[in-house]
């Protein structure tokens, strides 16, 4: 679908929910993020025949809430671009994400939503860059963990139903969803499971969670009939975060942990150390942010036998994973991985911001005849209305 069809598309769209708020006589809410930069990066042992990744880049998120009552409201997510980019942003064909319906109950404390949501792993999902939206981010790509969970710029989206309990101190949520697949597809019939426990300890500025997921996705293997096919193993891990923010212009943030892509192979080793650290300080307009996150696989030793045995263990850094190229010579994926990225943000209006990031992936047993390090530099500028 070229650009010019999909804002046809969003047009008639946006008719057809006017039209039937004014039938229903429902409340019906429009809003949205845009998204355009220019991106430069630089990658280790990159051949001739290989494209560069310097390009400029458009995403756009369109957002519907229609509340049906006080307490429950239908929403939906439509995001595009113009795809092929190097950051994987969705395009060229737009894509329904977020699909749901949400039911709060003050007494006791309930919020429970039905049908397409992010996978509640870990609570940095809350401040993910979804698409076109990095208002929650304070720099422009996902840490490396959640490059590989939900993509560098997304989201793990689920099918299923999740249910949040909120107190003052303690918020407790529970879901339970067709696992790692984006789609409603689920020919093996298990289901996932996805718990997390969070407080602020009465603490003012302090909260810690944890997390704990299990999802057999391995008897399927990776879809290749669904939009967005699931990760082909029997994935579990855990997860712990915590954030502090000692005054207002200034927030430190962590997290660490371990995640599986089982294979049922005794051979291979399967499991993932994950772990992040961020500090961020702002002053008026501006912000200044850092972020160094790791990606620790038990088998390190870089010789690509991970590669050969196509374990599901996947490539998180930005040298893999190309949409518009598939024969590079993909990094090994037996080695432990470094992200450092750095950047300063701008408000120029309100909800208009202007970014710089720089990002360096630094694998540990790089290969010459492998796609390698990369270094780079972003530049863009992210609204929303």
């Amino acid at each position: 679908m070229s650009f010019a069809q999909f804002r046809q598309t969003i047009l008639i769209i946006m008719m057809i929910i006017f039209i039937s708020s004014q039938a229903a006589k429902a409340e019906v809410s429009v809003s949205g993020n845009y998204l355009a930069l220019a991106n430069a990066f630089d990658i280790d042992n990159r051949r001739v025949v290989d494209p560069k990744r310097n390009q400029f880049d458009f995403a756009v998120n369109i957002d519907f809430e229609w509340k049906i009552k006080s307490n429950i409201t239908v929403a939906t997510q439509l995001q595009g671009g113009t795809g092929g980019g190097s950051l994987g942003f969705v395009g060229p064909e737009p894509a329904v994400t977020d699909l749901n319906v949400t039911f709060e109950f003050e007494h006791p404390g309930l919020i429970l939503v039905i049908g397409s949501f992010h996978t509640p792993f870990g609570e940095q999902t809350e401040y993910l860059t979804n698409n076109a939206d990095s208002f929650g981010n304070p720099l422009l790509l996902n840490s490396l963990f959640y490059s590989a969970f939900g993509g560098t710029v997304g989201t793990l989206n689920t099918l299923g139903v999740m249910g949040t309990f909120e107190t003052e101190i303690i918020e407790f949520t529970l879901a339970l969803t067709n696992g790692t697949s984006e789609s409603a597809e689920n020919p093996d019939g298990n289901f996932g499971w996805v718990v997390s426990v969070e407080t602020n300890a009465g603490i003012e500025g302090f909260e810690i969670a944890g997390s704990f997921m299990q999802s057999d996705d391995l008897a399927t293997g990776v879809s290749t009939t669904a939009p967005n096919g699931s990760f082909g193993a029997d994935f579990q891990g855990w997860i712990v975060d915590g954030q502090y923010a000692p005054i207002k212009s200034a927030q430190f943030k962590g997290y660490f942990g371990d995640i599986e892509y089982g294979d049922n192979v005794s051979a291979t080793k399967d499991e993932v150390a994950i772990w992040m650290g961020e500090a961020t300080y702002g002053h008026g307009p501006w912000q200044l942010a850092i972020r160094l996150s790791g990606w620790d696989p038990a088998d390190d030793n870089g010789n690509g036998s991970l590669n050969l045995t196509k374990h599901p263990i996947p490539n998180p850094g930005i040298s893999s994973g190309w949409p518009t190229d598939k024969t590079s010579p993909e990094p090994n994926t037996d080695q432990k991985v470094v992200r450092l990225q750095a950047g300063i943000s701008w408000l120029l209006v309100d909800d208009l911001v202007a970014k710089l990031e720089y990002v360096q992936d630094n694998y540990s047993k790089p290969v010459t005849t492998k796609l390698g390090d990369i270094t780079g530099v972003i530049l863009l500028l992210n609204g929303r209305f």
